[in-house]
């Protein structure tokens, strides 16, 4: 960019600012720059950050300008790449984030369950990511070493289940997309959410009576559900999850367009090649023909046009006989990426039996776009 003419450099700038990755102390420091732009009204605001403006002094923040002022037109998403307890409770961020009126991504490490956020509320905020990487600690860790009575610290410990409500973040008029991660669920059937989700997607999350995933869905506008799974997560062995793959709950999920539920896949040390041997058969999902078929139903699904699962473990000479047994004429899309047994034979044989199903698929469904392949 410092190479770069006047011209090029406002050509450019939306589409490498449009991204931004920061820390708390980061942010806290963009904050505390723009106070005097605030308006007089947001007591609330002035009021969380009286609590820390000691620790910022401290911190020796520069006073130019913020970065995020500077490019708060161009920036469209925003990472808080460590995790801050102390931000989350006390500071409310999310009304100074109103200012950036491009601004629809939120991605937050945060070690906390979501009730932080049932005290926050947001009307630009469309796509909102929640994760948790402990070994992001920066701004806890700059704050400690300036205070050593520690008289912020609220570190989590990891081995507690993080709970996620939805009804915790209602007050984000314009949430439609939500990926969480390793978050548990537990909110009573009677405890209806506003929320108009598009898109969920959930890795490593858990549940556990009463709930079911159509809590997810009281609106009945979620067109997206992505499911995904590291292979040695317990999870996947679950009554609760046995349930929702063999369609036994009454989920009300004949909104979804598009379902993925993804098995990651983990190969043995000794063998390059995952397989039914040198997988730990324990933790993974056989993809069978009645639980394609369940997929398949359209009384559950009548809307899906996208069916994808992957590391899911399959005899590939099954197959071809699945397609004479099931009904995938709505689909538009069948992409399946499987796992496979030592009875399929060698590479150049393996290749020969996924040709005859391909085949076999555009017989039967000429319409369909079809992919698979062996991981």
């Amino acid at each position: 960019m410092a190479s770069l003419d006047t011209k090029y450099r406002l050509h450019f700038k939306p589409y490498i600012f449009s991204h931004t990755k920061m820390t708390w102390f980061d942010l806290l420091e963009e904050i505390e720059k723009s106070k005097l732009t605030l308006e007089k009204n947001e007591l609330s605001l002035e009021k969380s950050l009286t609590g820390t403006r000691d620790l910022l002094e401290k911190g020796g923040y520069s006073q130019e300008d913020g970065f995020l002022e500077k490019y708060k037109y161009c920036i469209k998403r925003i990472r808080i790449i460590d995790s801050y307890s102390y931000g989350e409770w006390q500071i409310d961020f999310l009304k100074y984030l109103e200012n950036f009126p491009y601004l629809t991504q939120l991605v937050v490490n945060s070690g906390n369950s979501s009730n932080w956020l049932k005290y926050r509320s947001n009307n630009c905020i469309r796509h909102l990511s929640l994760y948790f990487d402990p070994d992001h600690c920066e701004t806890q860790n700059k704050f400690l070493s300036i205070n050593p009575k520690n008289i912020i610290q609220l570190i989590r410990a990891t081995n507690q289940p993080r709970i996620f409500n939805l009804n915790n973040v209602k007050s984000f008029s314009r949430l439609s997309h939500l990926e969480l991660n390793s978050y548990h669920f537990n909110w009573e059937p009677s405890e209806l959410a506003t929320i108009h989700l598009i898109l969920l997607s959930l890795t490593n999350c858990t549940w556990e009576y009463p709930f079911s995933l159509s809590q997810f869905n009281t609106n009945n506008t979620l067109q997206a559900l992505i499911i995904k799974f590291s292979s040695n997560n317990a999870f996947i062995l679950s009554e609760r999850f046995n349930k929702f793959l063999n369609n036994v709950d009454t989920e009300n999920l004949s909104s979804i367009q598009t379902l993925v539920i993804n098995f990651d896949a983990v190969p043995s040390t000794t063998s390059p090649i995952p397989s039914l041997e040198t997988v730990i058969l324990s933790w993974d999902k056989y993809l069978s023909l009645g639980v394609l078929t369940r997929f398949l139903n359209r009384n559950r699904y009548p809307n899906l046009n996208n069916l994808c699962l992957y590391g899911w473990l399959l005899k590939l000479q099954n197959l071809s006989e699945y397609f004479k047994n099931i009904d995938a004429n709505h689909l538009h899309v069948l992409d399946l990426r499987v796992m496979t047994d030592s009875n399929s034979g060698d590479f150049s044989q393996r290749k020969l039996i996924l040709e005859d199903i391909k085949h076999e698929a555009k017989r039967q469904f000429p319409n369909l776009k079809f992919k698979v392949c062996v991981i």
